[in-house]
């Protein structure tokens, strides 16, 4: 089974910041040149809270505390190309700083986003088209962490 982190960043706004993917070949095809959630792979004997906050630091030089974060539970269940079965895992963090000055070390960058106009013109991947819409819709951010 493969289990994977993902983090929704909420700007102080409402606006949430997804990570623009590159082209790269190493990446995964369906999500190159994409719209996606930053995160990534939960390695053996490690727990998912704690994948994402290694994830936010690898990617973004988050450094992010266990109370920081509000777990959303599992999204999403499937079988891969292969059969196997992957279960993605959703956390949900208050950005404490400007999205501008974030430091994003994978893929070509973060973008914000403010509303559902956007989901029909930017190229999201489709898993992040679909919890970005239950983000928006459901207006998740108030219960986001905050001092």
């Amino acid at each position: 089974m493969k289990h994977t982190a993902v983090i929704t960043l909420f700007t102080e706004e409402g606006g949430l910041i997804l990570q623009q993917r590159d082209m790269n070949p190493a990446g995964a095809s369906f999500l190159r040149g994409k719209i996606a959630f930053f995160g990534g792979h939960v390695e053996e004997g490690e727990s998912a809270q704690t994948a994402i906050i290694r994830e936010a630091f690898e990617e973004l030089e988050l450094q992010i505390t266990p109370e920081h974060l509000v777990s959303d539970g599992i999204f999403r269940i499937r079988k891969d190309k292969h059969g196997i079965e992957e279960r993605q895992e959703v956390f949900r963090y208050l950005l404490p700083i400007n999205p501008s000055s974030l430091v994003v070390h994978e893929g070509d960058g973060a973008i914000v986003v403010k509303n559902r106009m956007q989901l029909d013109t930017l190229p999201f991947a489709p898993f992040a088209a679909q919890l970005t819409l239950y983000y928006l819709v459901n207006d998740r951010t108030v219960l986001a962490y905050k001092e």
